[in-house]
């Protein structure tokens, strides 16, 4: 949150896709069936590119989520955001654990 393209997951990276027109698409691009690609861009919108279109992909060195998004909050309001993100993490994994307990005892009953 803090430097967003110091360090992206694989799974949150953008592609570059340039076309053979001289357009370029950047987003979570993710190859269709017929070997198209459709880029869900940071705007929300989605753009399908046809195979014969692609001039090339490159990975993008910067995230999706903007920089400076911590800049108007005070540190006191910075830790308070982290404590509750930290906070709902906890919730979400208690949660996935009783599922998981949930699915054992449905099993042996």
């Amino acid at each position: 949150m803090v430097d967003p393209s110091a360090e992206i997951s694989d799974r949150y990276r953008s592609r570059i896709i340039q076309t053979k027109d001289g357009d370029q698409h950047t987003g979570m691009a993710v190859e269709q069936g017929d070997g198209s690609y459709m880029v869900l861009r940071s705007d929300g919108k989605r753009i399908r590119v046809a195979k014969d279109d692609v001039e090339g992909i490159k990975e993008s060195d910067h995230s999706a989520m903007p920089d400076g998004l911590l800049d108007p909050l005070s540190p006191a309001q910075v830790a308070d955001l982290m404590a509750f993100l930290m906070d709902q993490t906890k919730k979400d994994r208690t949660a996935q654990d009783s599922a998981k307990d949930s699915a054992k005892d449905a099993d042996f009953k």
